[in-house]
């Protein structure tokens, strides 16, 4: 099992966060705090209720240190993709599933479960987001970093994410590792991983197609911003 979490970690930042393979490797290492986090929550009881703070919070501050004192230069962060590492670690926690959930069943007016559930998924969210940002301003004493917000590209010197076609070999393990957690029998592996590689087909489409629609609009409104300024 605690292979699983950390080929999950591991694959999860390349495919999903564009980390690089170092990203990946701290990552793989990091999931381990998720998975005996989780351990813990099941045989003591009271640590259930912050499984979520208490992973996004010890992965980040784990995370922050091993980018300060063990990649880059010492005492210096953003080496590497903070972003990448500390999302693809905790990925198994991200509420997702919950709330997609959530959403279906009170679209099929099941009000109380629905809304129980939608609950319960937002509350996990909050705990990780709070988790990160806390870790964040107690390890490096200036909150979120602009890595963990925008993304590494430009920011990490000398960032060079994966290539593509690398994620034809990383998705079937990625799916084979979620499989493993969830306890699905073997035969069910297959299933998921074509669930899964259309569901990166769909995502890798619509990222495409946002994106540049996202990147025209910015540059609309900086052209608008500089006619403003220059009529000012």
């Amino acid at each position: 099992m605690l292979l699983a979490y950390m080929l999950v970690g591991g694959t999860s930042t390349v495919i999903f966060y564009d980390g690089a393979w170092r990203d990946a490797l701290i990552s793989a290492l990091l999931s381990s705090v998720v998975y005996f986090i989780g351990a813990c929550s099941v045989r003591f009881r009271g640590v259930g209720e912050l499984e979520c703070f208490l992973s996004s919070f010890l992965v980040t501050c784990l995370a922050s240190l091993v980018d300060m004192y063990v990649v880059g230069p010492r005492g210096h962060s953003h080496s590497t993709c903070l972003y990448a590492v500390t999302f693809g670690s905790i990925v198994w926690l991200l509420p997702g599933l919950s709330i997609c959930m959530a959403l279906q069943e009170l679209y099929q007016k099941m009000i109380v479960v629905g809304s129980s559930r939608l609950l319960y998924g937002l509350l996990q969210l909050f705990q990780l987001a709070y988790g990160v940002a806390f870790a964040f301003t107690l390890v490096e004493g200036e909150g979120v970093p602009e890595s963990q917000t925008n993304g590494c590209q430009g920011v990490v010197a000398g960032f060079q994410p994966v290539e593509w076609p690398w994620l034809f070999f990383l998705l079937p393990l990625n799916s084979i590792g979620f499989a493993v957690i969830t306890k699905a029998h073997p035969r069910q592996w297959f299933g998921m991983v074509l669930v899964s590689g259309a569901g990166a087909s769909v995502n890798l489409l619509l990222a495409n197609m946002t994106g540049v629609k996202a990147e025209a609009v910015r540059e609309r409104l900086i052209n608008d911003d500089e006619q403003w300024s220059g009529m000012n």
